[in-house]
């Protein structure tokens, strides 16, 4: 699994102030330094875990039912959630240089799900009377098939987008944590996109 460059620390403007960072002789004092990323580092950390608890609230709403019935409300789903988390990243490309100078290049690598998912033959309206919806469209196979394959390509989607979001920390430290929670993430979104899509 790719992980975030942290091998040159990348941070949040503004830096440490000169009053976060001396020590009472007026020298650069290591600890404090350390201590004013070590804070930082998790004051990003609390703001990207809840972020990835609003895409876990997100992707409960997948079911296997849900998909045979509706299978481009499930995509739907799906690209809502790449718009959302897109929006984060680029709310934050100014936290560090690494967000900033790779978000273009994550978007570039997101467009083909977002552009297929929009390309997608749309199912004609349900047939209703007086209201009452009577019939819905028949959805051809070919039709779910395509959007099963798109909706097996959020996770990968997802995880380029989380993995750019660690290049926010300061330190490597935290960066290779956040790795380790974002690919817990990633894993079940997987596993749960791969047993909704299953025509099994």
């Amino acid at each position: 699994m790719r992980s975030p460059d942290t091998s040159r620390p990348e941070f949040v403007a503004p830096p440490p102030s000169a009053h976060d960072t001396l020590d009472a002789q007026g020298l650069v004092n290591t600890d404090l330094v350390q201590g004013v990323f070590a804070a930082r580092d998790l004051e990003w950390e609390t703001e990207l875990l809840t972020r990835l608890s609003e895409q876990e609230q997100r992707f409960r709403e997948f079911t296997r039912r849900k998909f045979q019935a509706d299978p481009h409300g499930v995509l739907g789903l799906a690209v809502r959630m790449v718009q959302a988390i897109d929006a984060d990243a680029a709310c934050h490309a100014e936290r560090a240089t690494l967000i900033r100078a790779n978000l273009p290049a994550t978007r570039t690598a997101a467009a083909p799900f977002l552009r297929q998912a929009e390309a997608l033959p749309k199912p004609p309206p349900p047939r209703t009377v007086l209201g009452f919806t009577v019939s819905t469209p028949r959805v051809e196979p070919v039709v779910r098939s395509s959007a099963a394959a798109l909706v097996r390509e959020l996770p990968t989607v997802i995880e380029s987008y989380l993995l750019l979001l660690g290049n926010g920390f300061a330190t490597g430290h935290a960066a290779a944590k956040w790795v380790e929670t974002s690919s817990v993430f990633t894993r079940q979104l997987t596993k749960l996109t791969r047993h909704i899509t299953d025509a099994g």
